[in-house]
Protein backbone atom coordinates (compact mmCIF):
# COMPACT_ATOMS: atom_id res chain seq x y z
CA UNK A 1 0.00 0.00 0.00
CA UNK A 2 1.39 3.37 -0.99
CA UNK A 3 1.94 6.21 1.44
CA UNK A 4 -0.88 8.23 -0.21
CA UNK A 5 -3.27 5.29 0.09
CA UNK A 6 -2.39 4.87 3.76
CA UNK A 7 -3.05 8.57 4.36
CA UNK A 8 -6.40 8.38 2.61
CA UNK A 9 -7.33 5.28 4.65
CA UNK A 10 -6.28 7.01 7.86
CA UNK A 11 -8.28 10.15 7.14
CA UNK A 12 -11.31 8.07 6.10
CA UNK A 13 -11.11 6.16 9.37
CA UNK A 14 -10.85 9.37 11.39
CA UNK A 15 -13.78 10.89 9.47
CA UNK A 16 -15.97 7.83 10.09
CA UNK A 17 -15.03 7.88 13.76
CA UNK A 18 -15.93 11.56 14.01
CA UNK A 19 -19.27 10.98 12.27
CA UNK A 20 -20.00 8.10 14.65
CA UNK A 21 -19.20 10.29 17.66
CA UNK A 22 -21.48 13.04 16.32
CA UNK A 23 -24.28 10.54 15.79
CA UNK A 24 -23.86 9.18 19.33
CA UNK A 25 -23.80 12.65 20.84
CA UNK A 26 -26.88 13.65 18.81
CA UNK A 27 -28.76 10.57 19.97
CA UNK A 28 -27.74 11.23 23.56
CA UNK A 29 -28.84 14.85 23.28
CA UNK A 30 -32.21 13.87 21.87
CA UNK A 31 -32.61 11.20 24.54
CA UNK A 32 -35.69 9.05 24.89
CA UNK A 33 -39.00 9.57 23.12
CA UNK A 34 -42.33 9.70 24.89
CA UNK A 35 -45.20 9.11 22.47
CA UNK A 36 -48.89 8.30 22.34
CA UNK A 37 -50.07 4.97 20.99
CA UNK A 38 -53.67 5.14 19.71
CA UNK A 39 -55.99 2.24 18.76
CA UNK A 40 -55.79 0.89 15.22
CA UNK A 41 -59.56 1.07 14.71
CA UNK A 42 -61.25 4.45 14.96
CA UNK A 43 -63.82 4.71 17.77
CA UNK A 44 -67.43 5.65 17.06
CA UNK A 45 -69.86 7.96 18.83
CA UNK A 46 -71.76 5.93 21.43
CA UNK A 47 -69.35 2.99 20.99
CA UNK A 48 -67.20 1.15 23.49
CA UNK A 49 -64.51 2.99 25.49
CA UNK A 50 -61.02 2.75 24.00
CA UNK A 51 -57.51 2.78 25.46
CA UNK A 52 -54.55 5.01 24.69
CA UNK A 53 -51.00 4.13 25.83
CA UNK A 54 -48.30 6.62 26.73
CA UNK A 55 -45.10 4.86 25.67
CA UNK A 56 -41.39 5.61 26.23
CA UNK A 57 -38.76 4.49 23.70
CA UNK A 58 -34.97 4.19 24.04
CA UNK A 59 -34.69 5.25 27.68
CA UNK A 60 -31.82 4.29 29.99
CA UNK A 61 -32.15 3.63 33.73
CA UNK A 62 -35.57 5.21 34.15
CA UNK A 63 -36.48 6.15 37.73
CA UNK A 64 -39.44 8.53 37.37
CA UNK A 65 -41.66 10.23 34.83
CA UNK A 66 -44.20 13.02 34.57
CA UNK A 67 -46.38 14.25 31.72
CA UNK A 68 -49.46 16.34 31.00
CA UNK A 69 -51.88 15.15 28.31
CA UNK A 70 -54.46 17.49 26.82
CA UNK A 71 -57.47 16.47 24.69
CA UNK A 72 -60.76 17.81 23.35
CA UNK A 73 -63.53 16.96 25.87
CA UNK A 74 -66.23 17.54 23.23
CA UNK A 75 -64.85 14.56 21.27
CA UNK A 76 -63.50 12.20 23.96
CA UNK A 77 -64.08 11.96 27.70
CA UNK A 78 -61.39 10.60 30.03
CA UNK A 79 -62.81 7.76 32.12
CA UNK A 80 -59.84 6.00 33.71
CA UNK A 81 -56.04 6.05 33.94
CA UNK A 82 -53.51 3.65 35.41
CA UNK A 83 -49.76 3.12 35.68
CA UNK A 84 -48.19 1.01 32.94
CA UNK A 85 -45.90 -1.96 33.61
CA UNK A 86 -42.60 -0.49 32.35
CA UNK A 87 -41.44 1.69 35.26
CA UNK A 88 -41.55 -1.18 37.77
CA UNK A 89 -40.28 -3.84 35.36
CA UNK A 90 -36.72 -3.87 36.82
CA UNK A 91 -38.01 -4.65 40.31
CA UNK A 92 -38.04 -1.17 41.80
CA UNK A 93 -40.93 -0.05 44.02
CA UNK A 94 -43.24 2.39 42.21
CA UNK A 95 -45.32 5.16 43.77
CA UNK A 96 -47.68 7.33 41.71
CA UNK A 97 -49.04 10.68 42.87
CA UNK A 98 -52.81 11.26 42.70
CA UNK A 99 -53.43 12.43 39.11
CA UNK A 100 -54.39 16.07 38.65
CA UNK A 101 -57.42 16.44 36.38
CA UNK A 102 -58.98 19.47 34.76
CA UNK A 103 -61.36 19.87 31.84
CA UNK A 104 -59.50 18.50 28.84
CA UNK A 105 -56.24 17.65 30.63
CA UNK A 106 -54.53 15.13 32.92
CA UNK A 107 -51.22 15.40 34.86
CA UNK A 108 -49.69 12.01 35.74
CA UNK A 109 -46.54 11.44 37.86
CA UNK A 110 -44.85 8.22 39.03
CA UNK A 111 -41.52 7.68 40.82
CA UNK A 112 -39.51 4.71 42.06
CA UNK A 113 -38.02 4.30 45.54
CA UNK A 114 -34.75 2.84 46.81
CA UNK A 115 -31.12 2.78 45.69
CA UNK A 116 -31.19 -0.57 43.89
CA UNK A 117 -31.73 -2.08 41.42
CA UNK A 118 -31.26 0.21 38.42
CA UNK A 119 -34.29 1.46 36.58
CA UNK A 120 -35.52 -0.20 33.39
CA UNK A 121 -33.86 0.43 30.04
CA UNK A 122 -35.47 0.19 26.63
CA UNK A 123 -39.09 0.79 25.67
CA UNK A 124 -42.46 0.20 27.31
CA UNK A 125 -45.81 1.55 28.46
CA UNK A 126 -45.74 4.29 31.09
CA UNK A 127 -49.50 4.76 31.47
CA UNK A 128 -52.79 3.59 29.97
CA UNK A 129 -55.70 6.00 29.62
CA UNK A 130 -59.29 5.01 28.86
CA UNK A 131 -61.54 7.37 26.91
CA UNK A 132 -65.23 7.34 26.00
CA UNK A 133 -66.06 8.67 22.51
CA UNK A 134 -68.72 11.35 22.98
CA UNK A 135 -68.73 13.44 19.79
CA UNK A 136 -67.79 13.13 16.13
CA UNK A 137 -64.54 14.87 15.22
CA UNK A 138 -60.79 14.77 15.78
CA UNK A 139 -59.15 15.35 19.15
CA UNK A 140 -55.47 16.16 19.40
CA UNK A 141 -53.67 14.17 22.10
CA UNK A 142 -50.94 16.61 23.08
CA UNK A 143 -48.10 15.78 25.47
CA UNK A 144 -46.76 18.68 27.54
CA UNK A 145 -44.29 19.07 30.40
CA UNK A 146 -42.74 15.66 29.74
CA UNK A 147 -40.05 14.86 32.32
CA UNK A 148 -37.94 11.70 32.71
CA UNK A 149 -35.39 11.13 35.49
CA UNK A 150 -33.05 8.35 36.63
CA UNK A 151 -33.27 6.88 40.18
CA UNK A 152 -30.93 9.55 41.70
CA UNK A 153 -33.31 12.17 40.22
CA UNK A 154 -30.99 13.32 37.43
CA UNK A 155 -33.08 14.56 34.55
CA UNK A 156 -32.90 12.47 31.36
CA UNK A 157 -33.21 14.12 27.94
CA UNK A 158 -36.57 13.40 26.33
CA UNK A 159 -38.69 14.50 23.41
CA UNK A 160 -42.45 14.15 23.00
CA UNK A 161 -44.48 13.00 20.02
CA UNK A 162 -48.19 13.86 19.91
CA UNK A 163 -51.01 12.01 18.23
CA UNK A 164 -54.68 12.47 17.46
CA UNK A 165 -57.79 10.32 17.51
CA UNK A 166 -60.76 10.64 15.17
CA UNK A 167 -64.22 9.68 16.42
CA UNK A 168 -66.65 8.83 13.64
CA UNK A 169 -70.41 8.82 13.48
CA UNK A 170 -71.97 5.39 13.55
CA UNK A 171 -74.43 4.48 10.81
CA UNK A 172 -77.90 6.03 11.01
CA UNK A 173 -77.05 9.31 12.71
CA UNK A 174 -74.56 8.11 15.25
CA UNK A 175 -76.57 5.46 17.07
CA UNK A 176 -75.04 2.22 18.33
CA UNK A 177 -76.61 -0.33 20.66
CA UNK A 178 -73.97 -1.73 23.02
CA UNK A 179 -75.66 -4.28 25.21
CA UNK A 180 -74.25 -7.66 24.24
CA UNK A 181 -70.74 -6.59 23.30
CA UNK A 182 -71.62 -5.83 19.67
CA UNK A 183 -73.04 -2.96 17.66
CA UNK A 184 -76.49 -3.51 16.18
CA UNK A 185 -77.03 -1.42 13.09
CA UNK A 186 -80.71 -0.78 12.44
CA UNK A 187 -82.53 -0.15 9.17
CA UNK A 188 -85.70 1.94 9.02
CA UNK A 189 -88.77 0.33 7.56
CA UNK A 190 -92.56 0.41 7.90
CA UNK A 191 -94.93 2.98 9.40
CA UNK A 192 -93.47 5.66 11.64
CA UNK A 193 -94.21 5.85 15.34
CA UNK A 194 -94.20 9.17 17.18
CA UNK A 195 -92.03 9.96 20.18
CA UNK A 196 -93.21 13.09 21.94
CA UNK A 197 -92.66 15.11 25.09
CA UNK A 198 -95.64 15.48 27.42
CA UNK A 199 -95.25 18.55 29.62
CA UNK A 200 -97.40 19.29 32.71
CA UNK A 201 -100.71 21.07 32.14
CA UNK A 202 -100.23 23.56 34.98
CA UNK A 203 -97.27 25.90 34.60
CA UNK A 204 -94.64 25.53 37.35
CA UNK A 205 -93.40 28.57 39.24
CA UNK A 206 -89.96 29.67 40.38
CA UNK A 207 -89.24 28.14 43.78
CA UNK A 208 -92.17 25.78 43.43
CA UNK A 209 -92.30 22.00 43.63
CA UNK A 210 -90.41 19.81 41.11
CA UNK A 211 -92.54 18.66 38.17
CA UNK A 212 -92.50 15.64 35.87
CA UNK A 213 -92.23 15.41 32.09
CA UNK A 214 -92.97 12.19 30.21
CA UNK A 215 -91.39 10.98 26.99
CA UNK A 216 -94.18 9.04 25.27
CA UNK A 217 -94.28 6.77 22.22
CA UNK A 218 -97.44 6.48 20.10
CA UNK A 219 -98.44 3.89 17.48
CA UNK A 220 -95.35 1.69 17.78
CA UNK A 221 -95.30 -2.01 16.88
CA UNK A 222 -93.17 -4.65 18.64
CA UNK A 223 -90.83 -2.25 20.43
CA UNK A 224 -87.56 -3.74 21.62
CA UNK A 225 -85.32 -0.76 22.37
CA UNK A 226 -85.17 3.02 22.31
CA UNK A 227 -82.77 5.91 22.63
CA UNK A 228 -83.24 9.67 22.62
CA UNK A 229 -81.48 12.87 23.55
CA UNK A 230 -83.48 15.62 25.26
CA UNK A 231 -82.14 19.17 25.44
CA UNK A 232 -83.48 21.95 27.67
CA UNK A 233 -82.62 25.40 29.03
CA UNK A 234 -80.78 25.09 32.35
CA UNK A 235 -81.52 28.73 33.15
CA UNK A 236 -85.21 27.83 33.39
CA UNK A 237 -85.31 24.18 34.54
CA UNK A 238 -82.82 21.84 36.20
CA UNK A 239 -82.99 18.07 35.59
CA UNK A 240 -83.10 16.18 38.89
CA UNK A 241 -83.99 12.59 37.98
CA UNK A 242 -84.62 10.27 35.03
CA UNK A 243 -86.23 6.85 35.25
CA UNK A 244 -87.48 4.21 32.85
CA UNK A 245 -91.20 4.29 32.09
CA UNK A 246 -93.46 1.22 32.24
CA UNK A 247 -94.15 0.76 28.52
CA UNK A 248 -91.05 -1.10 27.27
CA UNK A 249 -91.34 -3.82 29.93
CA UNK A 250 -95.12 -4.13 29.59
CA UNK A 251 -94.75 -7.07 27.20
CA UNK A 252 -93.19 -9.17 29.95
CA UNK A 253 -89.53 -9.15 28.87
CA UNK A 254 -86.56 -8.05 30.95
CA UNK A 255 -85.28 -4.55 30.24
CA UNK A 256 -81.79 -3.11 30.71
CA UNK A 257 -81.09 0.63 30.62
CA UNK A 258 -77.67 2.20 30.20
CA UNK A 259 -76.64 4.81 32.77
CA UNK A 260 -78.07 8.12 31.52
CA UNK A 261 -75.46 10.34 29.85
CA UNK A 262 -75.87 13.88 31.15
CA UNK A 263 -74.26 17.08 29.94
CA UNK A 264 -75.07 20.74 30.47
CA UNK A 265 -78.64 21.12 29.25
CA UNK A 266 -78.99 17.64 27.77
CA UNK A 267 -79.72 14.00 28.62
CA UNK A 268 -79.23 10.81 26.57
CA UNK A 269 -81.38 7.88 27.69
CA UNK A 270 -81.13 4.33 26.29
CA UNK A 271 -83.03 1.13 27.16
CA UNK A 272 -83.32 -2.27 25.46
CA UNK A 273 -85.02 -5.59 26.10
CA UNK A 274 -82.92 -8.69 26.57
CA UNK A 275 -83.11 -11.64 24.20
CA UNK A 276 -86.03 -14.04 24.44
CA UNK A 277 -89.79 -14.00 24.17
CA UNK A 278 -92.50 -12.67 24.00
CA UNK A 279 -92.63 -9.90 21.40
CA UNK A 280 -92.18 -6.30 22.42
CA UNK A 281 -95.15 -4.08 23.29
CA UNK A 282 -97.29 -2.36 20.65
CA UNK A 283 -99.39 0.76 20.95
CA UNK A 284 -98.64 3.79 23.08
CA UNK A 285 -97.07 4.38 26.47
CA UNK A 286 -94.48 6.16 28.59
CA UNK A 287 -90.84 5.45 27.76
CA UNK A 288 -89.21 7.69 30.37
CA UNK A 289 -90.21 10.06 33.17
CA UNK A 290 -88.00 13.05 33.85
CA UNK A 291 -88.19 15.22 36.95
CA UNK A 292 -87.28 18.90 36.69
CA UNK A 293 -86.99 21.70 39.23
CA UNK A 294 -88.07 25.20 38.14
CA UNK A 295 -85.14 27.55 38.67
CA UNK A 296 -85.84 30.66 36.58
CA UNK A 297 -88.74 32.47 34.96
CA UNK A 298 -89.03 31.90 31.23
CA UNK A 299 -89.78 29.26 28.61
CA UNK A 300 -87.55 26.23 28.04
CA UNK A 301 -87.88 24.16 24.86
CA UNK A 302 -87.90 20.41 25.46
CA UNK A 303 -86.26 19.26 22.26
CA UNK A 304 -85.89 15.62 21.19
CA UNK A 305 -82.85 14.67 19.11
CA UNK A 306 -81.39 11.39 17.79
CA UNK A 307 -84.59 9.47 18.47
CA UNK A 308 -84.13 5.77 17.67
CA UNK A 309 -86.61 2.91 18.05
CA UNK A 310 -85.82 -0.75 17.27
CA UNK A 311 -87.65 -4.06 17.47
CA UNK A 312 -86.33 -7.00 19.57
CA UNK A 313 -84.33 -8.25 16.56
CA UNK A 314 -82.57 -4.88 16.36
CA UNK A 315 -84.29 -3.81 13.16
CA UNK A 316 -84.74 -0.07 13.30
CA UNK A 317 -88.31 1.18 13.43
CA UNK A 318 -89.19 4.46 11.72
CA UNK A 319 -89.93 7.23 14.18
CA UNK A 320 -90.66 10.91 14.22
CA UNK A 321 -90.21 13.31 17.13
CA UNK A 322 -92.51 15.97 18.55
CA UNK A 323 -91.01 18.59 20.84
CA UNK A 324 -92.68 20.58 23.60
CA UNK A 325 -91.87 23.46 25.91
CA UNK A 326 -92.49 24.41 29.51
CA UNK A 327 -93.02 27.93 30.86
CA UNK A 328 -91.94 28.74 34.40
CA UNK A 329 -93.66 31.75 35.90
CA UNK A 330 -92.78 34.07 38.75
CA UNK A 331 -94.71 33.45 41.94
CA UNK A 332 -96.92 36.21 43.29
CA UNK A 333 -95.21 39.25 44.92
CA UNK A 334 -91.98 38.97 42.93
CA UNK A 335 -91.40 35.33 43.64
CA UNK A 336 -92.29 35.31 47.37
CA UNK A 337 -94.88 32.79 48.42
CA UNK A 338 -96.99 33.09 51.59
CA UNK A 339 -96.98 29.51 52.79
CA UNK A 340 -96.31 29.47 56.49
CA UNK A 341 -96.66 32.99 57.79
CA UNK A 342 -99.62 34.16 55.73
CA UNK A 343 -102.32 32.87 58.14
CA UNK A 344 -100.33 34.09 61.15
CA UNK A 345 -99.88 37.58 59.73
CA UNK A 346 -103.56 37.63 58.73
CA UNK A 347 -104.62 36.77 62.30
CA UNK A 348 -102.39 39.49 63.74
CA UNK A 349 -103.92 41.96 61.27
CA UNK A 350 -107.46 41.12 62.39
CA UNK A 351 -106.53 41.50 66.06
CA UNK A 352 -104.82 44.81 65.38
CA UNK A 353 -107.83 46.12 63.47
CA UNK A 354 -110.11 45.15 66.37
CA UNK A 355 -107.88 46.97 68.86
CA UNK A 356 -107.88 50.16 66.76
CA UNK A 357 -111.67 50.03 66.42
CA UNK A 358 -112.06 49.56 70.22
CA UNK A 359 -109.83 52.52 70.95
CA UNK A 360 -111.78 54.71 68.56
CA UNK A 361 -115.11 53.65 70.20
CA UNK A 362 -113.83 54.45 73.70
CA UNK A 363 -112.71 57.89 72.64
CA UNK A 364 -116.17 58.61 71.28
CA UNK A 365 -117.87 57.97 74.63
CA UNK A 366 -118.75 61.06 76.77
CA UNK A 367 -116.50 61.68 79.73
CA UNK A 368 -117.89 60.92 83.17
CA UNK A 369 -118.30 63.98 85.49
Amino acid sequence: MSKLSRQRWTWSTVLLALLAMVAIQTAQAQGATVRIEIPSEGPKVGGEPFSVNVVVDDVTNLGAFEFQLTYDPSVVELQDFKEGPFLGSSGRRVECLPPSRAEGSLDFTCVTLGATPDGPTGSGVLATLTFQPVGAGTSALHLKQVTLADPPANRLPAQAKDASVTVGQTQEGGFRWVFWGRAIEAVAQGKAATVRVKAPSGGPEVGGEPFSVSVVVDDVTNLGAFEFELTYDRNVVDLQDAEEGPFLASGGRSVECLPPRRAEGSLVFTCAMLAGTPDGPSGSGVLTTLTFRPVGAGTSPLHLEQVVLADPSANRLPAQAEDASVTVGQTQEGGFRWVLWGPVIGGVGVALAAAVAGTWWLRRQPSKP
